[in-house]
């Protein structure tokens, strides 16, 4: 599992852009379920839910004008199929997809826009919260597991 409190209070700036670095090295691929041309998909390391996943441009933007034409439809593209996936393999229902512009607006990582896709009602073993129906925590590892092979960069 992933230490959330020094993620938290760790020096963020220090440590440099943390989707930046992800992006940018395609032998990188810790829980990037797809690269496309313009953007990834990556589970969140710090889920809200089992499956929570956000699309992430390459280029290092902070605003939603920033984006190219091109960057707005692989976002919105890469979205859609995440969705699709999602319904599909673990029975979401419902969704919640947010954009924070901004630490006031809760952005975490400020400086690099990046959509978060997050299912809100599950069935099967894909239970509400990130946990499995028996309580426990879901690993992130064992989320890319199944989710994975349901990726690729033709979808």
């Amino acid at each position: 599992m992933h230490d959330l409190m020094s993620y938290i209070l760790g020096d963020k700036d220090a440590a440099g852009c943390i989707f930046c670095h992800k992006g940018s090295d395609p032998s990188h691929h810790q829980f990037i379920l797809r690269r496309g041309a313009l953007t990834f998909t990556i589970l969140n390391l710090y889920p809200y839910t089992v499956g929570h996943l956000m699309v992430i441009p390459y280029r290092h933007l902070s605003r939603l004008g920033a984006l190219s034409a091109e960057e707005r439809t692989e976002m919105a593209r890469s979205l859609q199929q995440a969705e699709g996936i999602l319904r599909r393999a673990s029975g979401a229902h419902y969704f919640h997809v947010g954009i924070n512009l901004g630490r006031a607006a809760g952005a975490g990582v400020e400086g690099h826009l990046h959509a978060h896709l997050v299912p809100r009602e599950t069935r099967d073993d894909w239970s509400r919260g990130p946990a499995g129906p028996d309580g426990l925590p879901v690993a992130c590892e064992e989320t890319y597991r199944r989710l994975r092979p349901h990726f690729t960069a033709d979808d």
